[in-house]
């Protein structure tokens, strides 16, 4: 009869199989996309629990995850990389790529290194930490050019690009993403080639350039539908309505966010949710309708304090203020 301890092993492996194909589904885009999530949230307590069993067998002191099988955690990690995003908040992905990282460590696996560095500097970006968000990238980013793994080169690259963009530098964002997109239609990686026309979008937007952004986002969207990403899709979508809102056509603006909401909740991306329905609530507020755009705001604040969203604290004093001149 099989020990509790191997029991626990075979059920990990077979968990990390469950989490590959929800991966696999997830990256094939459009309706497989949403069977990838609905694997993902079906077998999410089994997933955890093989992840709990591969990271927590040994600690040292410092915390630093041992466990006996290494390469597995790190598969089972990279397996739910995709999914997380929209499933786990930005300190449950921290811990788990936390164990990535001293996994690969422990077996001298630099590209699964760079990986879990990669995914540490967008949680730390989710939670506002920019610049801790930036020395990650950037670690990941020597790992990748040592390796020589282009398409990952690419994605730290754009990783950077949007982290500036966010500390408000975006002639140094603008660089990084133009790198970000050279290397990705170099190597034929179209989902990264949405990603970062939509960024360079993003930073032409800030930068006053509306017209030059709407082209940007519009290449997106296209490639974005081409490829099934409805995560993408969705964040084009509310980039032109923020685009259009910033013109002083909030009624098209609102048309885009609705779009955009849609996909959101049906993929349960809670941060797009958030940011489509605050940006709703401002345009609603400029058309003049203030009742509609503090519903829209205060349910935009309940998701943002869910997540722990920097964002709510904007939401609550401009509803403070609308509230006030009721």
């Amino acid at each position: 009869m099989p020990s509790l301890r191997e029991a626990q092993a075979r059920h990990a492996r077979h968990y990390y199989s469950v989490a590959n194909e929800s991966r696999q589904l997830y990256k094939m885009g459009g309706d497989n996309l949403l069977r990838g999530l609905e694997l993902f949230d079906r077998e999410r307590a089994h997933l955890e629990a093989a992840f709990e069993f591969l990271s927590d067998q040994i600690r040292t002191g410092r915390g630093k995850c041992v466990s006996d099988d290494p390469t597995l955690l790190i598969l089972l990690t990279n397996a739910v990389a995709y999914t997380g995003i929209l499933r786990f908040h930005p300190r449950q992905r921290i811990r788990w790529f936390e164990c990535q990282r001293d996994a690969a460590r422990i077996i001298k696996n630099r590209a699964a290194e760079g990986t879990a560095l990669n995914n540490l500097g967008l949680a730390y970006a989710a939670l506002g930490e920019l610049r801790k968000a930036i020395e990650f990238h950037e670690m990941d980013l020597a790992i990748q050019r040592d390796v020589g793994d282009r398409r990952a080169e690419g994605t730290a690259l754009g990783n950077l690009g949007i982290a500036y963009r966010e500390l408000d530098e975006p002639r140094k964002a603008i660089e990084f993403h133009e790198q970000a997109l050279a290397i990705d239609r170099e190597t034929g990686d179209r989902l990264g080639e949405g990603g970062d026309l939509g960024n360079l979008g993003v930073v032409y937007w800030s930068l006053g350039e509306s017209r030059k952004a709407i082209e940007f986002y519009e290449q997106a969207l296209a490639i974005d539908r081409e490829t099934g990403h409805r995560l993408g899709e969705g964040g084009d979508l509310g980039n032109l309505g923020l685009v259009y809102a910033d013109s002083g056509e909030p009624r098209k603006a609102i048309e885009f966010y609705e779009q955009a909401l849609v996909i959101r909740r049906e993929i349960g991306d809670r941060l797009g949710e958030g940011r489509d329905l605050w940006n709703s609530a401002l345009a609603l507020d400029m058309l003049g309708d203030r009742k509609q755009a503090i519903a829209h705001a205060e349910a935009a604040l309940k998701i943002y304090e869910q997540i722990e969203d920097p964002s709510a604290d904007e939401v609550r004093r401009k509803l403070a203020e609308w509230h006030g001149e009721r």
